[in-house]
């Protein structure tokens, strides 16, 4: 029988990529807006980047549900990548995704309409993966909270349409909500659920 030819490798060497991946994705949340840069280069669609395919290489496997935007749906060597090395099962219901990846900001749903957890598991959150052009030189936002000292500002586009509204939501329904990574490069951010962001002389939660 003829054995089929990988177009995408994946991980150099497997257990390390996957294992220095994982860590930087803990920080990336543990420290809110500080970037994270991944190690590894896997093979992979150039056009993914290496955070964003890393993190689908590290985390997901055939029991992870995902939910990913048209752009990737569409997307011929997205979809051999993603089923060669995880076999996930694709959603068409993002609250029913355990991770979502979007390329394309403009085509990411509300964040409310990503599973928010419940008071019990609040951990069986959607995480949302979101690729953007840059980490740096865009509108600015200033985060408060868990794993930042004082404050953090990030400056990531392109977002969603009325991102930073939709965080706000997301802040002040913790413990429950999404986490998010914000992907450029070999880059992420991390904003994790507890992450609040002032508003002008205030912040979201005195709204």
């Amino acid at each position: 029988m003829m054995q089929v030819q990988r177009r995408f490798k994946g991980f150099a060497d497997e257990s390390l990529d996957a294992q220095s991946t994982f860590r930087a994705m803990m920080m990336a949340l543990a420290e809110p807006g500080h970037v994270q840069t991944v190690k590894s280069s896997p093979d992979a669609p150039e056009h993914l980047g290496p955070a964003f395919a890393s993190i689908i290489l590290t985390l997901i496997d055939k029991e992870t549900p995902v939910w990913c935007d048209e752009t990737l749906k569409n997307d011929a060597d997205f979809r051999e990548f993603l089923t060669f090395h995880t076999h996930a099962p694709l959603v068409d219901d993002p609250a029913k995704a355990a991770f979502a990846f979007v390329a394309q900001a403009a085509h990411c749903p509300q964040l409310s309409a990503f599973n928010p957890g419940d008071a019990a598991y609040p951990e069986t959150s959607t995480t949302l993966v979101l690729a953007v052009q840059t980490l740096s030189g865009a509108d600015e936002a200033t985060l408060f909270g868990p794993g930042i000292a004082t404050t953090n500002t990030i400056a990531a586009a392109p977002l969603p349409e009325n991102f930073w509204a939709q965080w706000d939501a997301n802040a002040r329904a913790y413990p429950l909500g999404i986490d998010v990574l914000l992907c450029c490069g070999p880059d992420m951010i991390g904003l994790p659920r507890s992450s609040h962001r002032h508003i002008g002389s205030a912040t979201q939660t005195e709204a």
